[in-house]
């Protein structure tokens, strides 16, 4: 991606048409011409050109930890009871004996 936008950036200052620039980036880094034309055609809200390369790694980190999450939760399924305290009556949840408070 980094290559790609190295590419379309290359370009926009030659004042290259949209087609040139997915034909350059198809022929440079092998993507299809599919995937360049969602990194070179704007839409009506976009401001600039080219594919976003941050974060990728952190978002896949916390969508696998979300859905182990997720997991453990469907697992442990819906426990509760409850418990007479000063306040009256509180629902207590119960903690799995794997996890430690």
């Amino acid at each position: 991606m980094k290559a790609a936008n190295a590419i379309i950036r290359r370009m926009e200052k030659d004042l290259s048409s949209e087609e040139d620039m997915i034909a350059a980036v198809v022929a440079h880094t092998g993507l299809s011409a599919d995937a360049a034309v969602r990194g070179i055609k704007l839409a009506p809200w976009q401001s600039r050109r080219g594919f976003t390369t941050t974060n990728r790694r952190a978002e896949l980190r916390r969508l696998q930890q979300r859905l182990a999450a997720l997991a453990r939760m469907k697992e442990r399924g819906n426990q509760s009871q409850e418990v007479e305290t000063s306040a009256g009556y509180q629902p207590m949840f119960q903690v799995s004996p794997d996890r430690t408070a």
